[in-house]
């Protein structure tokens, strides 16, 4: 499989992730990911960081596409990692919303978290909800880039 490079240094390969690939085994993942790809290519990220990761510094879900970044040494792994940890990292998405939104700009504040059903999946928790402490705070700002009948950009 091939990868669209969108920049690459002796520190950092970034490129487009298409949708429809995982990107690192996690649980029982049987068919072949992304890292798979990359370490066919790229044999010396097998030095950077651990098993299954090995230089991803983030994932996007498998039904995503965009930009992923792949450190090349451990210490721009750390670097990168400390970043998204530390929410010194902003995320941009465009999404396809079935049906039409009423604002056309909003700021929806919530917390996140694996879910218990499906570990393999994000949950979305509220403040008082039993499970609730311990989970990652989530601010998603949006505004709407076009309508359409039944969706929005």
């Amino acid at each position: 499989m091939e990868f669209n490079v969108l920049y690459e240094d002796e520190k950092v390969l970034v490129i487009d992730k298409p949708a429809g690939i995982i990107v690192f085994p996690e649980d029982k993942t049987t068919e072949k990911t992304l890292i798979d790809y990359l370490l066919e290519k790229l044999p010396y990220l097998k030095k950077v960081g651990k098993f299954p990761r090995y230089g991803i510094v983030h994932r996007l879900d498998k039904d995503t596409s965009g930009i992923l970044l792949i450190a090349k040494n451990n210490k721009t792994l750390d670097f990168l990692q400390r970043k998204f940890q530390t929410q010194g990292v902003t995320k941009k998405y465009i999404a396809l919303v079935v049906g039409n939104l009423k604002e056309n700009r909003g700021r929806i504040e919530t917390l996140i978290g694996r879910s218990k059903k499906d570990r393999k999946k994000q949950k979305v928790y509220f403040p008082l909800e039993p499970d609730s402490k311990g989970k990652r705070k989530a601010i998603t700002e949006y505004r709407v880039l076009k309508r359409f009948k039944d969706y929005t950009l």
